[in-house]
């Protein structure tokens, strides 16, 4: 995920109209690590501006996640690999795509709340880098649970075995913009979802 145009975001509302197929560009940008040409050759207001817009496209860049994850898990039971290794490869490349960004919030997130007892405590502990017991464990129980689930879905293979990984995918993103679209970020922390929503 991209935040380096974060740090001079204009604060006024920006005039500035991009097309739509640069905000979809900014998403896939924002959501992966997917190299897009053009968007750095951009200014940080142009940025920041087709970043706003670009929330609409965030369950389609998800869905295109969960495409290119399936690809990796149908090759891989292709070439003969057991069904449990091929959905932790199928997670492992997804990971990589999206820069681990789900994996590291929700590991900080346990580690947040099992280790917090106050609001500023959680919020300071959200906010450290390094991963703790919490974070660890669910990271262990949480890719390990998806991973049996993929490994399901492999193992009663079909026509329709994409589907389910690019729906829960394109889903997720979904469940992200309606949270921004609800809650309002903390207002005295640096966040990204306030510079989006």
């Amino acid at each position: 995920m991209n935040s380096q145009a974060f740090e001079n975001a204009p604060s006024e509302p920006s005039k500035i109209n991009p097309r739509q197929w640069e905000c979809f560009e900014t998403a896939i940008q924002f959501l992966t690590r997917i190299p897009v040409s053009g968007t750095m050759e951009k200014t940080a207001e142009y940025y920041y501006a087709a970043l706003k817009l670009s929330v609409i496209y965030f369950p389609v860049v998800g869905g295109l996640v969960g495409l290119l994850t399936a690809i990796a898990l149908v090759a891989c039971v292709k070439i003969g690999l057991p069904v449990l290794v091929a959905a932790f490869i199928a997670l492992g490349m997804e990971a990589a795509l999206t820069g681990a960004f789900h994996e590291d919030a929700f590991a900080d997130t346990w580690d947040a709340l099992g280790g917090g007892w106050t609001r500023e405590q959680v919020l300071d502990i959200m906010k450290d880098s390094r991963l703790g017991t919490y974070g660890t464990l669910a990271l262990v129980t949480g890719v390990g649970c998806r991973a049996a689930a993929v490994a399901s879905i492999a193992s009663n293979w079909g026509w329709w075995t994409p589907i389910p990984l690019m729906a829960a995918s394109s889903l997720g993103r979904i469940a992200i913009v309606a949270m921004m679209a609800t809650t309002s970020p903390i207002e005295d922390r640096a966040s990204q979802a306030k510079d989006v929503s």
